[in-house]
């Protein structure tokens, strides 16, 4: 999953992430019918993007996602719902913006 560049000011200092492609393969469940939904952050710190997983649920409407909690001091970038057997990323149904929940 692609993560854009982004030009931020931590503590009155100009910081710019250069953007990067994330692999988010070792964080899709391994079990039949889970799902997961983790969180895509740039940790201002090192400014590197970090995956925070959320509990792994089973993968129905009628379940809601577990969505991390955003880790003080960080710039959220996106939440990615990820299922047993997936294979790609799909912006329509797969990722919600953490600004705006």
């Amino acid at each position: 999953m692609d993560v854009q560049p982004l030009i931020y000011n931590v503590e009155g200092t100009r910081k710019v992430f250069d953007g990067i492609t994330v692999d988010l393969t070792s964080s899709v469940p391994s079990t039949a019918s889970r799902a997961v939904c983790v969180l895509l952050y740039l940790d201002v710190t090192t400014n590197l993007i970090e995956v925070l997983p959320g509990m792994e649920v089973v993968d129905s409407v009628a379940v809601p996602l577990d969505y991390p909690k955003v880790p003080r001091g960080a710039i959220p970038s996106a939440y990615v719902k990820l299922v047993n057997g997936q294979t790609a990323v799909t912006t329509e149904t797969d990722i919600d913006d953490p600004k705006s929940l």
